[in-house]
């Protein structure tokens, strides 16, 4: 009899987090397999990538768990979700964003009982409630094994050092790419589409509101050629990723700007250089090979989130205290459940802020013991290790534990190919091939046949 689950962990190349997550299953002794996506990632969240090969390597390893994270991976039509269903795999789905960045993804598989979704910001938990049965707070976490205290060398110290730094990108490129996929899909030959956002976003932050629906819906007071329906919920949640994602940006740069005469040095993308001064900004940083160093030669490391974070924490609460850094933060409410008060420090505006920096820049023997008691909480409690046990306690009570599963055979695994490809060309309209997929998946196994006709009846119901 087995002690621990099986997981299949899908691993985008461009997030440590998914390694971070790989590499904690493995020290909790699962028997851990990944995969790559190495796909594109879309406008909407969706990765395109071979899913076919994906399929065949899921079902060789035959896992008790698929795990995910902001559901990259899964298909748009709800098949990998429906084959990891028949095959009892359950899927754990960490939200460490907005979920319903990704709701064209995820919607396609609404109420399916073998879905966990963990979600970073208790913000999000009940609005995700209402579509998921499995809805489970996670916040995220630090990896004590890529940040940590580190001795730098002299050129290390001379090249990272600062009294004041910040560490992250603005996000304006980001923002464009977003704006112009709107474009395509849902504003052709609509010009001002850039300053329909601008508006929304400078009515946000003037009024202080959070009620985005109904700032969109406003918005044909300004720009009645701008026609859009707000109602249906892929138009607004593409919409609302634009407006925080703008938000972000303004928000990002108000402080920074403010934070400028007390000699704040930037690291990030090289869109910072047309919005500050050369001696203020420092260049990239790449996050496993620099951004430990910063942390570790920065006197006073500041936070500023992006908007979506509204009740729950980024990285840098964990990575900072982590390498033994000293971090200012801004207040969200989730800080108070996750650190003691003497264990964090926050700001609620930008003139605490700069009290608080004024304060604590001459205090290194106090900065050193609040930094000493953060990273003690983040070992203790903040740790993708521990985080990854809290997922499996949640599901290993629904897990089969009575023996080990093993591989089907070639001819079941290429049997499910078929039948997922079946589900795609089905929810693409063309029943014919869909039909004809169904059809072969039977063909190699008949282990796919109840699978099969409960697709079948639920078409006709549909008809």
């Amino acid at each position: 009899m087995r002690k621990r689950p099986k997981i299949f962990c899908l691993v985008h190349e461009d997030s440590p987090m998914n390694i971070f997550c790989f590499q904690a299953f493995q020290k909790l002794e699962c028997a851990v397999e990944s995969y790559a996506i190495k796909g594109k990632v879309l406008t909407e969240g969706v990765v395109s990538f071979d899913y076919m090969k994906f399929l065949e390597r899921l079902l060789t390893f035959s896992p008790d768990i698929l795990f995910v994270m902001n559901v990259n991976g899964l298909d748009a039509y709800g098949g990998i979700a429906d084959v990891c269903r028949e095959n009892n795999i359950k899927i754990a789905c960490w939200f460490i964003d907005n979920p319903f960045y990704s709701f064209s993804l995820w919607e396609s598989f609404i109420g399916f009982e073998n879905i966990y979704c963990f979600v970073w910001d208790k913000f999000y938990l009940d609005a995700v409630k209402a579509h998921q049965k499995k809805v489970i707070y996670l916040p995220q976490a630090a990896s004590p094994e890529n940040f940590y205290p580190k001795e730098l060398t002299p050129e290390e110290k001379k090249h990272f050092q600062s009294s004041l730094s910040f560490t992250g990108n603005l996000g304006l490129n980001y923002l464009f790419n977003l704006i112009e996929g709107f474009r395509k899909d849902y504003c052709q030959g609509i010009k001002n589409i850039d300053s329909w956002f601008l508006q929304a976003s400078q009515i946000a932050i003037q009024q202080s509101r959070t009620d985005l629906r109904k700032i969109f819906q406003e918005m044909s007071l300004y720009f009645p050629e701008v026609s859009l329906d707000f109602k249906s919920d892929r138009i607004f949640y593409r919409a609302q990723k634009i407006l925080e994602a703008s938000l972000s940006v303004i928000i990002r740069l108000s402080i920074i700007r403010n934070l400028l005469p007390l000699g704040i040095q930037v690291w990030g993308l090289r869109e910072w250089e047309e919005k500050i001064s050369p001696e203020h900004y420092r260049g990239p940083a790449v996050y496993m090979r620099d951004i430990p160093k910063i942390y570790n030669a920065t006197d006073i490391n500041v936070d500023i989130s992006r908007f979506q974070q509204r009740m729950g924490t980024n990285q840098r609460i964990f990575d900072v205290p982590a390498c033994g850094g000293f971090l200012i933060t801004d207040y969200k409410k989730e800080l108070e459940e996750l650190f003691d008060k003497d264990e964090i420090v926050d700001y609620k505006d930008t003139d605490e802020l700069i009290h608080q920096i004024h304060f604590y820049k001459n205090k290194p023997e106090l900065r050193k013991l609040v930094v000493q008691r953060a990273r003690k909480r983040v070992l203790e409690s903040h740790t993708y290790e521990k985080r990854m046990q809290k997922i499996l306690d949640e599901i290993s009570g629904d897990i089969d534990s009575s023996g080990l599963k093993v591989a089907p055979p070639r001819k079941e695994i290429q049997a499910w190919q078929n039948y997922f490809l079946g589900i795609v060309q089905e929810k693409k309209g063309d029943h014919k091939s869909s039909e004809d997929s169904f059809k072969k998946a039977v063909s190699f196994s008949s282990s796919v046949k109840k699978a099969v006709k409960k697709k079948l009846w639920q078409r006709e119901g549909e008809m």
